[in-house]
């Protein structure tokens, strides 16, 4: 049986990091902000301690549906401290967009997280962009196909996008490309595509 969110809430604060992650997992799905300041302490706490970094990877993710916008400042710290696991880049670059989407200013969440060179953190956020179906304005897109053609050849596996964006009439193809090495992305980098 699923939890309600006052079980839930109450969950995130057991010994067992797999009954937290369970907690975070139904906060998540239930996307209630009465829930954001209890999984902003919880999440506090749990990234002491590294080996619960599939927790700390659902709580991030629940702060990002639960959450609130005065959430950011600690989310940002958090993806900038260079002992934050790789996963809670992922979940943290989703987070900080969909927070910053209810102030309808992901466009500058998306360029914050360019300007930062972390190719995971870049990834969770168009993760958001796709999932939340957002239309990004011709700059930002602009600037994530700089981005990825920056640091598509020198890196060997890299999360581009999947997804689609659709802006003014024309449609960019933004999708995930894996093992630059092999030559697939040569024609990638030749022109952006338009379908």
């Amino acid at each position: 049986m699923a939890l309600d969110g006052v079980d839930a809430i109450r969950q995130l604060q057991d010994r067992s990091s797999a009954k937290r992650r369970s907690a975070a997992k139904q906060l998540r799905k239930l996307g209630d902000p009465n829930a954001g300041p209890a999984l902003l302490e919880a999440l506090k706490n749990e990234v002491r301690d590294s080996r619960t970094w599939e927790t700390q990877y659902q709580m991030t993710m629940a702060l990002g549906t639960c959450g609130s916008p005065s959430d950011l400042p600690y989310l940002r710290d958090l993806v900038l401290q260079r002992e934050t696991l790789h996963a809670v880049h992922t979940a943290g670059g989703d987070a900080i967009v969909r927070l910053s989407y209810m102030e309808h200013s992901h466009a500058e969440a998306i360029r914050w997280c360019l300007t930062t060179g972390n190719e995971t953190l870049v990834g969770g956020a168009l993760q958001a962009v796709a999932m939340l179906r957002l239309a990004p304005d011709q700059e930002t897109v602009t600037d994530v196909l700089d981005f990825i053609e920056a640091k598509s050849c020198p890196v060997n596996d890299l999360l581009v996008v999947s997804g689609m964006v659709d802006h003014g009439g024309d449609r960019w193809s933004i999708r995930r490309e894996r093992g630059c090495a092999s030559g697939r992305c040569r024609a990638w980098h030749g022109g952006r595509r338009r379908l």
